[in-house]
């Protein structure tokens, strides 16, 4: 009997052997000669409570806010990366076109309402050089395009993420073993401070069919607490797939879900916001 059952494991322990996937390098930097086009969706439920009293309540009930809040925002935006071919030294020119981005409130009806006061982005351009390592080159970015005060302050938060992201290493995924990975980054939160963040992910290789990597990601986030009169506490966890395309090096599409929870300590109150959001982008190529 145990002679059979070794006969039945054995073809079973080779299949398994035989399709098991080698280990992948996973590598987000910017590279020269590449066009393409990223479209992103993010849906957003927000509850925000009043955890202390000093007067926000009676300050919010004027314009006619209660608490418990909820609400439910959608935000769908596409930017185009244009990347030059490289220099004799490797750096080459790279574009950020911001083609459209939107918000809009969700109803319980499931009608969307669009946001009043969003700022004009459309149309924005984003210039500058990157150096052989993905780093960007001062000065990082020039741009043009929509309302100076929000080209601005869109500069600043993607200068952020471009130059901290060209810091992340690339890191090598299996089946057998998780990779841990740690970021480091500043986000950039205008007219209160910046807030330090960081992302410890795990991230283990599930599968790979026809040049495409589906990598399982886990991750925890962890906020640092900002300077100034506003006191921010926050923490997060979420988790989701990528499919990432080997050849190209390029993360095709990414679906991840996040929760999140921030205190913030105001003048007159203390409010937590909880938020359960939902991430999907997919990168394709611009037709020319």
């Amino acid at each position: 009997m145990k002679g059979t059952l070794r006969l039945m494991v054995l073809p079973l322990v080779l299949i398994a052997s035989a399709h098991a996937a080698e280990p992948v390098e996973l590598d987000y930097r910017l590279r020269a000669d590449r066009d393409l086009i990223s479209d992103q969706v993010n849906e957003n439920v927000t509850t925000m409570r009043v955890l202390t009293d000093r007067g926000v309540v009676a300050r919010t009930a004027a314009n006619g806010v209660s608490y418990p809040l909820t609400f439910h925002v959608v935000n769908r935006q596409s930017y185009r990366y244009s990347t030059g071919p490289a220099e004799a030294d490797g750096s080459f020119p790279a574009t950020l076109s911001v083609l459209s981005r939107r918000a809009s409130l969700r109803l319980a009806s499931g009608e969307e309402q669009p946001m009043a006061g969003q700022p004009e982005l459309d149309n924005m351009v984003f210039k500058a050089t990157v150096d052989p390592q993905g780093k960007l080159r001062q000065p990082a970015l020039v741009s043009a395009g929509g309302d100076a005060m929000s080209r601005e302050a869109l500069k600043s938060v993607l200068t952020s993420v471009l130059e901290q992201a060209a810091r992340i290493e690339p890191i090598r995924v299996s089946q057998d073993q998780a990779a841990q990975q740690v970021v480091n980054l500043k986000v950039p939160l205008p007219g209160i401070a910046a807030l330090d963040l960081k992302i410890t992910a795990s991230n283990r290789l599930m599968s790979v069919a026809d040049g495409l990597a589906r990598v399982e990601m886990v991750y925890v986030m962890e906020f640092g607490v900002p300077e100034g009169p506003v006191k921010i506490e926050a923490s997060g966890t979420g988790g989701g797939t990528m499919l990432y395309d080997i050849a190209a090096k390029l993360a095709r599409s990414i679906e991840t879900s996040t929760l999140m929870t921030i205190v913030a300590d105001v003048p007159d109150g203390t409010l937590e916001f909880q938020m359960n959001a939902r991430q999907t982008q997919k990168t394709r190529a611009a037709e020319r």
